[in-house]
């Protein structure tokens, strides 16, 4: 993803991340950058990340709401409680005990990262039924490349980057 040693590919990443990126800019970037294994190692695990991307494309949705509203947060955590964690339950369901969704790191690790980070930084306190997508979070925010990426001067935040 955003931590590959490709600038280039960083680059497009980093651009695209902001606000919702679609499954399939997502797996050409991994492609070009040759990461392939990233998608899937077999055509049935492929059409599984496909699907959680999807599915956790559908929660990011739900997350990047207009902020004209003066009770903007107020919206967010209700959209959160009654939309997003309903979904998220059938992910952390499969993530179960894993250390990662497919039992090795993919892009919909990534994506469920960038949704739990987001999750938890409008309400700290969101995932606490989920105490295994809390330590799925915290594994990837101690991938060494994530760590050095977050250290670089690379590193852009999105977090509420919709809000005016």
């Amino acid at each position: 993803f955003f931590f590959f040693n490709d600038t280039a590919t960083t680059e497009i990443y980093t651009e695209q991340i902001v606000g919702s990126v679609r499954c399939v800019q997502e797996t050409d970037i991994v492609l070009r950058a040759g990461c392939t294994e990233m998608i899937g190692k077999t055509w049935q695990e492929q059409v599984t990340v496909t699907q959680l991307v999807g599915l956790l494309e559908e929660v990011d949705g739900y997350l990047y709401i207009g902020c004209t509203e003066d009770n903007y947060i107020e919206i967010l955590k209700k959209n959160i409680k009654d939309k997003a964690l309903k979904k998220l339950k059938g992910v952390s369901q499969f993530l179960a005990e894993k250390e990662w969704l497919m039992g090795y790191f993919t892009i919909a690790d990534a994506y469920l990262f960038f949704v739990e980070d987001f999750i938890l930084t409008v309400d700290e306190d969101a995932l606490n039924d989920f105490p295994n997508l809390i330590e799925h979070r915290k594994r990837f925010h101690n991938i060494q490349e994530v760590k050095d990426y977050h250290k670089s001067d690379r590193f852009v935040s999105t977090k509420f980057s919709t809000i005016i």
